[in-house]
């Protein structure tokens, strides 16, 4: 365990020494096509804020946010957008911010949606990437280059797998009534 594990990231504290990298992943629900999409009405989809106010404090060399494909076409795109314009302050895929907005941090920001596939992830798992680097450090980044998927999720599945992972015939009953009557 870790000495210091705050189960509130609003109760936490922003080290005052820079990370050399923070990695933040804010909960994907408010922007999934599969669910409500609700952005920002969501609690869930405000916590973004809560990371952007980690790297104006702590201010560390570099970021990289993860989240689901469906945050680009959010409320329109302005979603999207504000994350952008709230992180990238020095350039945006290696354009030049000439106006940056008040709040927002001075970093090289780098953005892409990248697919596990093309990646050697035997998964069809499209996600949103962006990649910030501090304004005084080395702004040299650069994609991970694609390959081709050799392997089949059937090459990396168990071929014995423990009882525990197995539905019980009692919820599997439930399920099937379940799926019968809603």
């Amino acid at each position: 365990e870790p000495e210091y594990y705050p189960t509130n990231v609003y109760d936490r504290e922003i080290p005052s020494e820079s990370l050399d990298i923070y990695m933040t992943s804010p909960p994907c629900q408010a922007f999934s096509l599969a669910g409500k999409r609700l952005g920002k009405d969501d609690k869930r989809g405000i916590l973004f804020f809560n990371s952007h106010e980690f790297i104006q404090v702590n201010k560390p060399r570099f970021f990289i946010f993860e989240n689901v494909k469906g945050l680009l076409s959010d409320d329109g795109g302005k979603t999207f957008q504000e994350w952008v314009n709230m992180l990238g302050g020095k350039s945006v895929n290696g354009n030049p911010v000439i106006f940056p907005y008040s709040d927002s941090v001075s970093y090289h920001l780098y953005w892409k949606v990248l697919n596990a596939k093309e990646h050697g992830v035997p998964q069809n798992r499209e996600r949103v990437f962006l990649v910030g680097i501090r304004g005084d450090s080395d702004n040299n980044f650069r994609w991970p280059i694609e390959k081709n998927l050799n392997k089949k999720l059937k090459d990396v599945l168990e071929n014995e797998v423990d009882e525990k992972y197995f539905l019980s015939e009692n919820t599997i009953k439930k399920l099937i009534y379940f799926i019968a009557f809603y």
